[in-house]
Order: C-alpha cells, then sequence, then structure tokens
C-alpha cells in the first residue's frame, strides 16, 4: 500500500472525472460537491488519483484542481471522460487543450431519465 506521499507523487495517467454531492456537516446535511478523479492505465487498471471536496462548482476550484495534477506530472491525457457541467467542460479544456472529451454516459443516461415518466422506466 502506498503511503500518502507517495500517493500525491504518483506519476498520473489518463483522467476520468466525477462529481458527488452531499455531506454532513455540523449534524445536518449540506451540499456540497466532492470531485473525484480517476487516473487509467493504458489496460484499464483505474486508480483514484484526486478526490477534492469544494464549495461550490467553479471553473476557478476546477483549474486549481487540475493544475496540482499538472503538478504532480500528469502527462496531457488522451481522453477526459467528465459529466458535461459547462464549467468543468471549460477547465478542462483549458488545462489539457490537447486531450479529447467525452460526456459520461451514466450521466447522459440520467439526465435522460429526468423527462421519462416514472411508470415507463420499470419496463
Amino acid at each position: 500500500m502506498l503511503s500518502m506521499l507517495e500517493w500525491l507523487c504518483t506519476e498520473l495517467m489518463e483522467v476520468e472525472v466525477d462529481q458527488q454531492l452531499g455531506a454532513e456537516k455540523s449534524q445536518r446535511i449540506v451540499s456540497m460537491v466532492v470531485l473525484i478523479v480517476c487516473g487509467v492505465d493504458e489496460n484499464g487498471h483505474r486508480d483514484i488519483i484526486a478526490v477534492e471536496s469544494m464549495a461550490e462548482e467553479s471553473g476557478s476550484s476546477y483549474e486549481v484542481l487540475f493544475q496540482n495534477l499538472e503538478d504532480r506530472s500528469l502527462s496531457t491525457p488522451r481522453l477526459i471522460i467528465s459529466d458535461a457541467h459547462a464549467e468543468l467542460v471549460s477547465a478542462i479544456r483549458e488545462s489539457f487543450p490537447d486531450a479529447s472529451w467525452q460526456r459520461c454516459k451514466v450521466h447522459f443516461m440520467r439526465n435522460i431519465l429526468v423527462y421519462v415518466p416514472q411508470k415507463e422506466k420499470k419496463s
């Protein structure tokens, strides 16, 4: 198992970005963003390479995270997969202009299912 320092200094591969919302603070649920970044190597092996809690989904928050990844020797990923949050996509394109971007299929399906009537979802 890697020490925290080794993990923070690990050379990185490709990147997959996801967000999870909701956290407990002072014994109540508050809205916040936890951004999870996974690296994927050429063999399909995934490692969590960053977990960042953020008070808001802002381009500057994402850019700081991506700068930290670059400081840890992340070479430009060939492909970045994320949801289509406008500021996240903008920060990805700003930070990694040579990387391809793809919308996450899970987030895409969740967004579509919002418009499907509940009775239709069961079939």
